[in-house]
């Protein structure tokens, strides 16, 4: 028998740095009334996702160092069945998964087992139109991420033309006709018209889909570094910049933040493909005791290249300690 208190899930679906974390800030107030758990899954061992969220949650889950569609699932299975027991602390679930994840795994067991508990509400796909052309030829997930959706919502929509736009849109309706297409400009989501979507698992899972999974694997590398010394932060940015720009067919995902106790500041650095994007936010007290941690991720990527790559941006050590006194 299914339970009139089913409490309601939406997942949150999209490539390596389609603006999921965005979005999920966005969600996070627009839902302001209501009590939110989210579960962040993070495909490497450093969790940065949830540190990205400027709108904090009730409650908040990190499940890292794998994908909830494959490596993770049981994980996964058993965080929903402890929310079931806690089910009177919150009202709604926003699940948001790794870039690189296959949807149908992940909602599966909102069809079968734990269907009398949880209502899955929308499937919400996230795609930047910056990269959809590419990744469209090439990604193979990122078709099923379009394919098992309610809503696919565009962002980074401000330099693509309205016949791009309009082109991405079509071939998204032959994958999923089902699928409601929006956009966003500047961050400005039309959230009154995402929300009410809902949607019927069954009509879009096909069990079919899911015979692959017991042998399924992800191919991407995900390579983290933690650091202590400081960073000259003008060097750090142009090493990067080069670097994004010469191995974009590499490098799917970067993501960092970086202390700068200099200038009093944390950098939140966003990289997908070559495409950079810089974040300057003031610190806190708490943030002065915390290392630099960056993220990589995408294909045959080498740690040992990489990490020398950022020890050549380090301040001097001397340097790092006398800048440390100022907090």
């Amino acid at each position: 028998m299914i339970s009139e208190k089913r409490k309601k899930v939406t997942l949150i679906t999209g490539f390596l740095g389609a603006g999921k974390t965005t979005f999920i800030n966005a969600l996070l107030k627009e839902l302001s009334q209501e009590r939110i758990h989210v579960i962040e899954n993070e495909l490497g061992k450093e969790s940065l996702d949830h540190q990205f969220l400027t709108t904090y949650p009730e409650h908040i889950d990190v499940i890292s160092h794998g994908c909830l569609c494959c490596s993770l699932n049981q994980s996964f299975l058993q965080l929903l069945k402890k929310l079931h027991q806690e089910r009177d602390r919150y009202d709604h679930i926003l699940i948001e998964a790794t870039g690189i994840a296959d949807p149908a795994p992940i909602v599966l067991p909102f069809t079968q087992k734990l269907n009398s508990f949880f209502n899955l509400q929308s499937i919400i796909c996230v795609v930047d139109a910056r990269t959809f052309a590419q990744l469209f030829a090439s990604e193979s997930v990122f078709k099923k991420q379009i394919s098992f959706c309610d809503v696919v919502l565009f962002t980074k929509t401000e330099n693509i033309s309205f016949e791009a736009l309009l082109s991405y849109s079509e071939k998204i309706q032959v994958k999923n006709p089902l699928a409601k297409i929006f956009y966003n400009h500047n961050r400005e989501y039309p959230l009154q018209d995402i929300l009410p979507v809902t949607s019927n698992p069954n009509q879009w899972y096909r069990k079919n889909e899911y015979s692959y999974i017991q042998n399924h694997k992800h191919t991407y590398d995900s390579i983290s570094f933690n650091f202590s010394q400081s960073f000259n932060i003008e060097q750090l940015l142009v090493r990067l910049r080069t670097f994004m720009w010469f191995q974009s067919s590499k490098l799917y995902r970067l993501k960092a933040i970086v202390y700068d106790v200099k200038q009093q500041c944390k950098w939140e650095i966003h990289g997908v493909m070559k495409h950079l994007e810089v974040n300057k936010k003031i610190l806190s007290p708490h943030d002065f005791t915390q290392p630099n941690i960056f993220v990589f991720i995408g294909c045959d990527l080498q740690s040992q290249g990489l990490e020398k790559m950022l020890k050549s941006c380090m301040l001097p050590l001397k340097l790092t300690k006398k800048h440390s006194l100022i907090s």
